[in-house]
């Protein structure tokens, strides 16, 4: 695959994205109970706080704020309210690109951003006023640049002044997901939880162990400073306990953990539709395509061996490991599942440049297929890609996927 290819898939990737959230939008109102709390600031006075009732119980400040800040530019209405998530769930797909190519290489890059584009509940979510497709944005970037600062630290001829900025980038990421939403933590946990036993498996020095701890307790101290202060203004309303209190009645814990995964499964099966089948397509005949061919092979853009000294690898593991267990701990809303899906396809997606580099399972000569003897030019692959894309974004709606459900009269 080469760079303009690859670019140009990218970004139609990015306009069926945009297409697909975007499309007759007037069937997504503002119907959820937690849309209406995160989306009325502008309706109340001063003497209320510009803000719901015990607004804090529900999220931190980040998406309201957002919000009412569209309805101040373009009025109130249901552009404003959808707008975040609507630019989160877009913006989420060059981000995926651009972790994976990064860790793995090109074509991983591209099929992990293909899975996420067309996955039937990221497109649902990115069409709601709720919390979970900027969560996951947030939760993405932190995790793209903590990545590059574990890189960073076993490099000896990185300044201390790169590893503060990326570890200030990660660190703002991390606190704005954080006060996206209240497991927004999870994102530190996550990056913590992966940077030890990378450290471990590298090797590494007792100098770069000083610079990674060091690095990390900056990232940490951003992330806390972003988060202080909205902390400190819970004092009032009875602090984090109050908030904690309130979400205790969500946890079920180990006792209802195997109910609750099966009602997710029961959750992810349902919110499916032919939609959320046209990546995997993708994917397939990417790999048809490219698997084994020198071009798939990773480029010097791609930084690191697929081994476990690539700190990529423990942090998508960490990710989507950490959420396989915590998740199933809560009553099983099916959003909570978002996360771990942009995990899922995270992990695909270096499968799929594992495949492409080995050419397994579509081992064959460069010129034929093993089994039907077809010859297939490179061509071939990115034109099937855009028209599979094209009749994607036009079938799509007509597919009744849940996204598009009409939910005026909910």
């Amino acid at each position: 695959m080469n760079a303009i290819t690859e670019r140009r898939l990218v970004l139609f990737l990015m306009v069926c994205a945009g297409v697909l959230r975007c499309w007759q939008l007037e069937l997504s109102p503002v119907e959820h109970f937690d849309e209406g709390v995160y989306a009325s600031n502008f309706w109340f006075t001063a003497e209320e706080g510009y803000r719901y009732p015990d607004r804090h119980l529900y999220a931190p400040p980040l998406l309201p704020m957002l919000i009412e800040w569209g309805h101040l530019v373009w009025g109130p209405g249901l552009l404003a309210c959808l707008i975040p998530s609507l630019l989160a769930g877009i913006l989420t797909v060059p981000l995926i690109w651009l972790f994976v190519r990064r860790i793995a290489g090109p074509l991983g890059g591209v099929c992990a951003a293909a899975l996420w584009t067309f996955q039937d509940m990221a497109i649902l979510y990115s069409r709601t006023a709720l919390t979970e497709s900027l969560l996951c944005f947030w939760m993405l970037l932190a995790v793209l640049l903590a990545e590059r600062l574990l890189t960073a630290c076993r490099e000896q001829n990185r300044t201390a002044v790169s590893l503060l900025l990326l570890a200030g980038g990660s660190g703002l990421a991390a606190g704005l997901a954080w006060l996206t939403k209240y497991n927004g933590w999870l994102t530190l946990a996550i990056i913590l939880s992966a940077s030890f036993p990378w450290g471990i498996c590298s090797k590494l020095d007792a100098n770069g162990w000083r610079r990674t701890l060091g690095a990390l307790l900056a990232l940490v101290a951003v992330a806390w400073v972003l988060w202080w202060p909205y902390l400190n203004s819970l004092q009032p309303v009875g602090g984090y306990a109050s908030v904690a209190a309130n979400h205790r009645q969500y946890f079920g814990g180990l006792s209802g953990w195997g109910a609750s995964l099966g009602l997710q499964g029961r959750n992810f099966w349902l919110l499916a539709s032919g939609v959320g089948l046209c990546g995997p397509a993708c994917c397939a005949l990417l790999l048809w395509t490219y698997a084994g061919r020198p071009r798939v092979e990773r480029d010097a853009i791609s930084s690191h061996p697929l081994q476990w000294t690539n700190p990529g690898l423990w942090l998508i593991a960490s990710w989507w490991c950490g959420l396989s267990v915590a998740i199933p701990l809560y009553h099983p809303y099916p959003r909570l599942l978002l996360p771990w899906i942009l995990s899922s396809c995270l992990g695909l997606g270096v499968l799929c440049q594992w495949w492409g580099t080995n050419g397994w399972p579509f081992r064959r000569s460069p010129e034929q297929s093993p089994r039907l003897g077809i010859a297939r030019p490179e061509a071939w692959s990115p034109g099937g890609v855009f028209l599979l894309l094209g009749v994607a974004v036009l079938l799509g709606p007509l597919w009744r996927s849940s996204a598009w459900q009409d939910r005026r009269s909910l």
